[in-house]
C-alpha cells in the first residue's frame, strides 16, 4: 500500500509543478477569477490524491482536468447570479427622480404596490424586499432566506404574477371611472 501511495506521491509532485500553470489557465477560463482558478486548481489537486480509487495506480492528467473542470461547473453552479433587468411595475414606484406629474401618481402606485404586497405569501414578500427594496441579487437572498436559487426565481415569478394583476385591475377600475362608469355598472350593462 504505501509503495503504491508513493507512485501516487511522486506523480503528484511533478504533475503539481508541470501542470498548476496550465491547469490555472484552464479553469480561469471558465470561472473568471484567478483566485478562485487557484482554489479550484489546489481543490482539484486534492481530490485526485484522496481518490481512493487511485490506490491502485497512478492518476491521470485527464482525470485531474476532469475533477477540475467538474469543480469549476460546481462552483459556479453555487454562486450563479442571474441578471435581470428591473421590474418596470416596481422601479415605477421607487423612482427617485420623479416629476411633479409622475409625484401625483405615487400614491396610486404605492396603493397598487400594497395591494399587491396583501395577496402575496410571506416568503413572496421577503423576495420581493430583499431584491427590489434592498438591492440583493436572486443568489443573496436565496442566502438570506436558506432556499435555493430556484425557489427564489419562481417566488419572484409569481410576485410578477400578482402585481401585474393587481395593476391590470386597477388601470380598469381607473378607466370606468374616467368614463363615468362603475366596474359594477359596467358588469350589468353586460348582463352578468
Amino acid at each position: 500500500m504505501s509503495r503504491k501511495r508513493s507512485r501516487i506521491d511522486n506523480w503528484l509532485e511533478t504533475t503539481y509543478a508541470e501542470c498548476l500553470g496550465e491547469l490555472r489557465k484552464f479553469l480561469f477560463r471558465i470561472v473568471r477569477s484567478e483566485q478562485v482558478a487557484e482554489d479550484l486548481a489546489h481543490d482539484a489537486f486534492l481530490n485526485v490524491y484522496t481518490a481512493s480509487k487511485f490506490d491502485q495506480g497512478r492518476p491521470s492528467n485527464g482525470y485531474l482536468f476532469t475533477t477540475a473542470r467538474n469543480l469549476a461547473i460546481n462552483n459556479k453552479k453555487r454562486h450563479c447570479v442571474t441578471h435581470t433587468e428591473p421590474m418596470d411595475e416596481v422601479a415605477a414606484v421607487l423612482d427617485e427622480r420623479a416629476s411633479v406629474e409622475q409625484e401625483a401618481m405615487t400614491a396610486e402606485k404605492f396603493e397598487v404596490l400594497g395591494k399587491a404586497m396583501d395577496r402575496l405569501t410571506e416568503r413572496q414578500n421577503e423576495v420581493l424586499t430583499l431584491y427590489a427594496f434592498l438591492g440583493f441579487t436572486y443568489q443573496e437572498a436565496a442566502d438570506k432566506l436558506n432556499v435555493s436559487n430556484a425557489t427564489v426565481h419562481r417566488e419572484m415569478a409569481r410576485v410578477l404574477e400578482v402585481l401585474h394583476e393587481v395593476r391590470s385591475q386597477a388601470a380598469a377600475e381607473k378607466a370606468c371611472l374616467d368614463g363615468g362608469v362603475t366596474v359594477r355598472e359596467r358588469g350589468r350593462e353586460q348582463g352578468t
